[in-house]
Parts: structure tokens; C-alpha cells; sequence
């Protein structure tokens, strides 16, 4: 459930009469509803659902069969499926609820451009405004609902990870491995929806020094010596997981082990030094001063969550990201994902004394 006192206290800030939603993924976090089947399967389902917030009793939806209840007053209207017909009926609520003349704030990162154009045209007198940030807000600091869903989808991953660790052996090949991962999230009641294998350090392939990688993504099978990552995520109730592990078949070249653990001690770093609180620059500058060989191994925080990449996001290449929502810091019940490279990755949720591991699965390079 989406926290309607903190949106609210958002729109006066921004000084905004309503809050107007056009995408799919604000819809559905608006409405809690996103477990629902026929929302996504749908073609004119989720696409054509919008709403609007309009405190303290102006407030509606279009679109829809059940809805999950909201926190304050909201009717419902089931008009024809069209686009066009839908926005239509927007601009005739917003009419009657007497908001003709004012600020509407609109996830502008969401709607297409003609949704946009087709408001101004049916409503002139109405001043819309860029709200992107109270949603990225809002959605960024997840609830206890969302935070089970995030729970399942990562418990749903490990559990595949676990039974494609029976199967490693030399020569298998990773669609094989893959598969027995995907196979079991489905068993667990969520979606696999991302499986990337890489290896690195690969003896004799590259004329690269050390300790610079020598990277292969996609490895066609399993090797001994070789040192993988697979990358998986998998999506349950409309929320996602985002986590990478590592293995080896024998014995780990040297290099490539050290190279770990320098990743590994990077996302220990992040894990004691953000707090509630912190502004994004803060925490790019300690991470600047902390990690080396940027270049090569890049670092990433993002957010994770109705989306795989969420706010607070910022990165070792992504420096123009401080600059992105900046009033976006973080905050307790952040859920995110800290890639210390694209090697190590595990996900965390924020609490006042710092990060809490929602993950089970050791944190090293397993051997087989």
C-alpha cells in the first residue's frame, strides 16, 4: 500500500492541487493492485488505467475490475477501453471536481507525449507540472507489503540458485544451469526474468596484464578453474529481486579470487558507511575515495523495487546521476541493490542503524 500521507505532504510542498498517474508502474503501486492477473495480461488493462489524487475527497480512477482499497476517499469509473476515451474522462472529472484551474503534477517520466498534448487541449486552464519526484520518493521507501514481495522474489532466486548448484560439473553448459534456475522460481510462486553468466581472468584469452580482467560474457559452459558470476533476478507480486552470485570448479585462478574480495570488501564498505539520511553526493564521494581501478570495475547503488533499476541510483560512471532527483536521499526502508562491481551484487534494505541483508546465500565464491 502506497503511503498517502507522505504523497500528500509531497504535493504541498510542490504546492500542487492534485496528482495526476498515467504509467503503468505508478497505477499500480497507487493502487496496491499489481498482484492482480488481468492487469498485466490485459492489452488494455494496465496501459489504460490512470489516477488521480486530489486530496482531501476529489480523488478517482479509470480503468480497471478490482481494485485494491485505498487510504482515503476514491471513486471508480470503467468507461470505454481506448486511450483517448480514458483521458477524456480525466479532463471531465478534473472539470468536475472543480480543478480546471489548477496545478497538476504528472509522472512526466511515464506519459507518452500525446497523453500530455491531449490534456492541454482538453484542459488549457490547467497547470501541469513535472512530479516525477514525489513517486520516485514515495515508491523508493517501500512499505512492509512491498518489502514481502521483494522477500519472496529474492527467497524464490536463491532457492533456484540452490538447485542449479547440484548441477554444476565440467562441460554443462550454462542454458542447461539456467534452466534449472528459471524452473524453480516458477515453483516458487514467482518469474524469472534475467539470467546472465560471465567469467573472468581467463587464462591465454587477451593480451591484458594483471591484475586487469579478461572478460567473457556469456561462457558457453563450465570450465574448471574459472571463476563465474551469474546475474539473476526474478519478479514476484510485481516486485523484483537483483542479485549476483559467484562459483568455481576446482581451484580459482589466484588473480580472479583477489579481485573478489576487493569487490566484496567495496560493497562491505557501502554497507557501514550509508545511513539514513545521506545525500547522494555524500555517498558518491566516500565510494570515489574508497574504491580503485573505477575504470575497469565499475560500482553502482540503484534502488529496486516495481523496477529492477530504482532510486537513489548513483554510480562510479554515472556521476551526472547526483544530479538526477537529487532531493532523492537515502532513507530507512530504502530497498537496494549494492553492485560493487559487476562481479558482486546483493540486496539490502535500509533500517536507522544501517543495512540489513535480505539474501541467505553465503557471500563468497563457492567451489565445487
Amino acid at each position: 500500500m502506497a503511503d498517502f500521507p507522505m504523497i500528500t505532504r509531497l504535493m504541498e510542498e510542490q504546492g500542487l492541487d492534485a496528482l495526476l498517474t498515467l504509467g503503468m508502474r505508478n497505477c499500480a503501486y497507487l493502487a496496491g493492485d499489481v498482484t492482480e492477473e488481468p492487469w498485466l495480461n490485459e492489452p488494455q488493462g494496465l496501459g489504460a488505467w490512470m489516477t488521480c489524487i486530489a486530496p482531501p475527497d476529489k480523488s478517482f480512477a479509470i480503468g480497471g475490475s478490482r481494485m485494491a482499497d485505498f487510504d482515503m476517499p476514491l471513486d471508480r469509473f470503467r468507461p470505454d477501453q481506448t486511450r483517448d476515451a480514458r483521458l477524456q474522462v480525466v479532463a471531465e472529472e478534473i472539470q468536475a471536481r472543480k480543478l480546471g484551474q489548477a496545478r497538476v503534477g504528472l509522472d512526466m517520466d511515464y506519459a507518452a507525449i500525446s497523453d500530455l498534448a491531449k490534456l492541454r487541449e482538453l484542459l488549457p486552464n490547467v497547470q501541469f507540472e513535472a512530479a516525477d519526484m514525489i513517486l520516485a520518493r514515495a515508491r523508493s521507501m517501500k512499505t512492509p507489503r512491498e518489502l514481502a514481495w521483494i522477500q519472496k522474489a529474492v527467497a524464490a532466486s536463491e532457492a533456484g540458485y540452490r538447485e542449479m548448484q547440484k548441477e554444476i560439473r565440467a562441460g554443462i553448459s550454462f542454458r542447461d544451469l539456467n534452466n534449472v534456475w528459471a524452473a524453480t522460481v516458477l515453483k516458487h510462486d514467482a518469474l524469472p526474468v534475467y539470467a546472465a553468466p560471465i567469467s573472468w581472468m581467463v587464462p591465454g584469452r587477451g593480451q591484458y596484464k594483471q591484475p586487469d580482467s579478461v572478460l567473457v560474457r556469456g561462457p558457453e559452459e563450465v570450465e574448471e578453474g574459472l571463476v563465474y558470476r551469474v546475474d539473476y533476478s526474478a519478479v514476484a507480486g510485481g516486485y523484483f529481486s537483483d542479485q549476483k552470485f559467484n562459483f568455481c570448479l576446482g581451484t580459482p585462478i589466484k588473480e580472479s579470487y583477489a579481485v573478489w574480495q576487493e569487490h566484496r570488501d567495496r560493497q562491505i564498505f557501502m554497507e557501514n558507511f550509508i545511513r539514513p539520511g545521506m545525500s547522494k553526493r555524500e555517498v558518491f564521494a566516500a565510494c570515489r575515495a574508497e574504491f580503485k581501478n573505477v575504470e575497469e570495475y565499475m560500482w553502482w547503488i540503484h534502488g529496486v523495487g516495481m523496477e529492477v533499476h530504482e532510486e537513489p541510483q548513483l554510480g562510479s560512471l554515472l556521476p551526472h546521476s547526483l544530479e538526477v532527483k537529487p532531493e532523492i536521499t537515502f532513507e530507512e526502508n530504502n530497498v537496494s541493490a549494492l553492485e560493487s562491481s559487476w562481479l558482486v551484487e546483493d540486496i539490502y534494505v535500509l533500517k536507522a542503524d544501517g543495512f540489513q541483508r535480505l539474501g541467505t546465500i553465503p557471500q563468497e565464491v563457492a567451489l565445487f
